[in-house]
């Protein structure tokens, strides 16, 4: 357990939920204070009509909790020093505020469900730290799935014998995983996800058929849910000018939304088929979608015309079209046709047609950044990287079933895959070498996207959540992982 230096202020921890115990401690000895959804450790905590009363009686140690029967999304406001704690109830669900932190404060979070994670940050600077509790970090007799984790700044610790006078010390990392926080609000799978080009927003698509808008800061929603399309939406791409957002669905159109107002511009009708797929152009006058009616097509994104297509080519349903962030060629791949084709943006002509001897169903292709290479993914969990002038290409192995989304970093160094094996795998690039895996979700992976920065992973599944990971924070993989 370690001691974080915060300044004073409010901050807010997120995704608490009603089976987890917040413990804290402030600077005055340091003590860790062990607690239960009882509230019978301590007896100046009372609970009385969905309400937690903490008592000045508590000098040193503080704690709060949110027990079976205490309403999620009440906010806990406090001051960390010898005055009463008031709750009181609040609108944002699973959300607690603590007001006038002390400037140390330690803390952990205990989880008996499936190791919940729980974000810290200052919601007017966005600055915190994010845990994922992945294994059991300590246990207590009574609660053996419990776990305890803190973060480190300045890398001091509590003094083991301290915390072990209520808890046995378990198996403990370097207490920074990799998870930022989960995003929990689409009824159905997610199917896409973008970070917008400054970094301060991801878009989610989904088959319930919204958009959803969230505020990388603070975590939230900036906007109420969109309802764009009658269907599901299985496409979300920002123009790189972060003017238009662009959605693909089920109902057979392309919708491009003015970011400033969150209006819907233009709706774009030509293909007969579910548009599985749309990206930008780098100059962000076009958009490019691919549908099951076999075609490609692409679109001025002012007026909506129809520059180039329908493109034909593939002899099966177009399942994921990418642009480079320079040049004028963009990719499409189809799924059972088992081939990735290179597109010239300005005369519509393919450029090159890439395959493998053996031919292997591709459900997603995306061009790096500079078109030099393209990675592929699909059927048997294998990552493909072309070479796109050559068509020379090197399997990556590593995932354990079918992947559905593959993409570069922004800066062409790394790639990252997710599928049907709830992992997800990064890997270099260029020595086509697995880095690390990140896991947590439950159900498959839809969408895997690096931020801006390339700090930041975006992953969308079939289990409805968002999730945020750090991109340098991965579980380390075995040679009996790389299958």
């Amino acid at each position: 357990m370690s001691t974080t230096t915060i300044a004073t202020g409010t901050y807010i921890i997120e995704n608490v939920h009603r089976h987890n115990n917040i413990f804290l401690a402030d600077d005055g000895n340091g003590t860790l204070v062990s607690g239960s959804s009882e509230l019978n450790a301590d007896p100046s905590l009372k609970l009385r009509n969905g309400r937690i009363t903490i008592s000045p009686a508590a000098q040193q140690n503080k704690y709060a909790s949110c027990p079976s029967g205490f309403s999620l999304g009440s906010v806990i406001v406090s001051s960390l020093t010898a005055s009463d704690w008031l709750v009181k109830e609040g609108r944002v669900k699973e959300t607690y505020v603590i007001s006038h932190v002390t400037q140390q404060l330690c803390w952990g979070v205990e989880d008996d469900i499936q190791g919940t994670p729980v974000r810290l940050y200052h919601p007017a600077t966005g600055n915190g730290n994010q845990w994922k509790f992945r294994q059991c970090l300590a246990s207590t007799p009574d609660e053996p799935q419990s776990v305890i984790a803190s973060p480190t700044i300045d890398g001091s610790e509590i003094d083991s014998q301290t915390a072990s006078s209520h808890i046995q010390p378990g198996q403990v990392d370097d207490g920074r995983p990799a998870i930022q926080n989960i995003l929990e609000r689409h009824a159905e799978p997610v199917y896409s996800v973008a970070y917008s080009p400054n970094g301060e927003r991801i878009v989610s698509g989904s088959y319930d058929g919204t958009i959803r808008v969230w505020d990388v800061r603070t975590m939230n929603l900036s906007l109420k849910p969109i309802e764009a399309h009658r269907e599901p939406v299985n496409s979300v791409a920002f123009s790189p000018d972060g003017k238009r957002l662009v959605s693909g669905s089920y109902d057979q159109t392309v919708q491009i939304w003015e970011v400033q107002s969150w209006t819907l511009a233009l709706t774009l009708n030509g293909h007969s088929g579910s548009v599985k797929s749309v990206a930008c152009s780098p100059d962000s006058k076009c958009t490019v979608s691919g549908s099951d009616d076999k075609t490609v097509c692409v679109w001025d994104v002012e007026t909506g015309r129809l520059i180039l297509g329908p493109l034909y080519g593939h002899t099966s349903g177009v399942t994921s079209v990418s642009c480079p962030t320079e040049g004028k060629l963009f990719s499409s791949c189809s799924y059972f046709d088992a081939t990735i084709r290179v597109w010239d943006m300005e005369t519509g002509d393919t450029i090159r047609t890439l395959t493998r001897d053996v031919p292997h169903l591709v459900w997603s292709a995306n061009i790096s950044p500079d078109a030099s290479q393209i990675v592929s993914a699909g059927a048997g969990g294998i990552v493909t990287v072309w070479d796109v002038q050559s068509g020379d290409f090197i399997m990556l192995r590593g995932h354990r079933d079918s992947l559905i989304s593959v993409t570069f970093s922004p800066d062409g160094e790394r790639i990252v895959s997710g599928g049907y094996d709830c992992q997800i795998i990064v890997w270099d690039a260029h020595r086509g070498k697995a880095i690390g895996r990140l896991t947590g979700h439950t159900k498959c992976i839809h969408s895997v996207q690096f931020s801006p920065d390339g700090r930041w992973i975006v992953s969308g599944s079939a289990d409805r959540t968002v999730r945020i990971w750090e991109a340098d924070r991965l579980d380390v993989m075995t040679d009996s992982d790389m299958v």
